[in-house]
């Protein structure tokens, strides 16, 4: 086990490893502060500062080429909104612009020599702009902060978070520290790396929700409570690795008490534009083990077999039963036969495909294992076997029946395929893992004319998670091939050719695919050949 603040996402070993904060020594300009308790902080000085840039980037000259020629196209676009700067500052002597109104200014006495030194000798410039300024200064002044992948590794992300700077990362194999603690969607933004361009629409959009002051209060209170000191980084590095050895349940959000703030949901505008919540290795997997969540109607005996497969599933920790008729009563307690894992039965209040992904509070693992009461087929071995799989692949959907959207160039229209192909781009939830959040922004992000349509029409709910997360991600699927040929309903022959009611059936997921399709304003969905 190795505790590190310089992991990426080719080295860090996920659930082993302990990705650690780079301490930063800037941080001892505020132990000075006179009237404050130990480890006491101000935060409203820094909550309700007025900022003068939206976005600042401090990391020009230890960036990649490609990266400089972006942020500089888009400063040339918003050059009153923001400025990017780098520490190679020419030789000729500019004026140094003063921010004199910092919470620790004055305080300045109470500082050691040699901190307050390096505060004042710190300086970042931007040569093109003629703009010198201390490094502190300049994230004091913004909104949001970018971290971009870099040659050097160092407290920018403590520095930052000290500023009530919001951090935007956009860097796609950045490892973020202490995430078994830290619910980093709470009081960052993380943007793919291929979406930088689309940067100020994604924080425009943020700012207009009232999200900004909910991201930069979490910001502040997590530095406070993790970043502040070394005595805070080293006892909860050691309290993860207690906690390793001892597990037990923990909630995340519970490390903030009352100051942690909810934040406003978000619209699926967001992920289009390239706003990403999950990326692999860098998602708080604190809970082992998996929630099997069936969506049922009346079909008692192959339920009570798939029931009985999943019980023997070593990594299952819980049966979800989610009863979607309200003309009859769930089976009795003595009706079922005795397991080894908890089994919890949820009657719905109306009739809908959109309950298999709601954020049930019984769900209290980070992985699901969705699958339908008429897979009967899969082995516990072939379930365990896909759910290691997707703890490797965590932000994506891992599972069995996999399908493929085509674009028909008679109709000019996309649509959905059920042969058997060398690629895929769907994985259907009838049998599938998935990451518990996902049921969160299927509930209360994802389009509200989608959830609709998957419900008026009884259809295609796998469809649309396989948009949301394809979109969230940009990234395709993965299938785990079964040891025997799956069977569905809709793949069911007679007198080989296709039934009418499975013709139907087709054809209402191609229009499926069709109008999430516009309504995305894209194709999110990937095709890929690999299993």
């Amino acid at each position: 086990m190795i505790a590190s603040g310089m992991f990426t996402d080719r080295n860090y070993r996920l659930n082993f490893d302990i990705a650690t904060p780079v301490y930063s020594l800037f941080a001892q300009l505020y132990e000075s502060w006179p009237n404050l308790r130990p480890y006491e902080f101000d935060i409203s000085r820094l909550l309700h500062r007025k900022r003068k840039w939206t976005i600042i980037s401090t990391q020009m000259n230890v960036i990649s080429s490609i990266n400089q020629k972006s942020l500089l196209r888009l400063e040339s676009f918003h050059l009153n909104r923001m400025i990017v700067f780098g520490f190679d500052c020419s030789s000729s002597q500019k004026k140094l612009i003063q921010s004199n109104k910092l919470p620790f200014w004055p305080y300045r006495n109470e500082c050691s020599k040699q901190i307050w030194h390096s505060y004042e000798q710190t300086i970042v410039c931007n040569n093109d702009r003629h703009h010198h300024q201390r490094y502190l200064d300049v994230l004091h002044d913004a909104q949001y902060c970018l971290i971009m992948s870099s040659t050097i590794d160092g407290p920018l992300l403590a520095d930052i978070l000290m500023s009530g700077c919001i951090p935007v990362i956009v860097d796609d194999n950045y490892v973020l520290p202490f995430q078994e603690r830290i619910d980093w969607t709470t009081l960052s933004l993380r943007i793919r790396e291929r979406s930088l361009n689309n940067l100020f629409e994604i924080i425009d959009s943020l700012s207009s929700t009232g999200r900004l002051q909910q991201l930069r209060l979490n910001a502040l209170n997590v530095w406070n409570r993790f970043f502040r000191n070394v005595e805070n980084i080293a006892l909860t590095t050691l309290d993860i690795i207690n906690e390793r050895v001892y597990p037990k349940p923990r909630n995340v959000q519970s490390t903030f008490g009352d100051s942690f703030q909810e934040l406003t949901p978000l619209s699926h505008d967001y992920f289009a534009k390239g706003f990403n919540y999950i990326s692999p290795k860098n998602l708080n997997l604190i809970s082992d083990g998996f929630t099997a969540v069936i969506l049922t109607y009346n079909r008692l005996d192959s339920l009570f077999h798939v029931v009985a497969s999943i019980d023997r599933v070593p990594s299952c920790q819980k049966i979800l039963i989610i009863w979607n008729n309200q003309a009859e009563r769930p089976p009795l307690n003595d009706q079922w036969a005795p397991f080894s894992i908890p089994i919890q039965v949820i009657q719905t209040n109306q009739n809908k495909l959109s309950n298999r992904f709601f954020p049930y509070a019984s769900i209290e693992t980070e992985a699901i294992f969705a699958i339908d009461d008429d897979i009967t087929m899969l082995n516990p071995d072939e379930i365990e076997f896909s759910y290691q799989t997707w703890r490797e692949f965590p932000d994506r959907i891992v599972g069995f029946p996999s399908r493929l959207h085509l674009w028909n160039n008679l109709t000019n229209s996309w649509t959905y395929d059920s042969e058997w192909k060398n690629k895929i781009s769907l994985i259907l939830t009838g049998a599938a893992f998935y990451h518990h959040y996902y049921n969160y922004l299927y509930t209360y992000v994802m389009s509200e004319i989608i959830r609709k349509w998957v419900d008026d029409n009884m259809n295609c709910e796998d469809i649309a998670m396989n948009f949301l997360v394809s979109n969230v991600t940009g990234k395709a699927p993965i299938k785990v091939t079964p040891r025997k040929k799956f069977k569905c309903p809709e793949c069911s022959k007679v007198t080989n050719s296709l039934s009418n009611d499975v013709v139907r059936h087709l054809q209402l997921r191609s229009r499926c695919i069709d109008h999430f399709s516009k309504i995305y304003r894209m194709m999110p969905l990937k095709a890929v050949e690999f299993r």
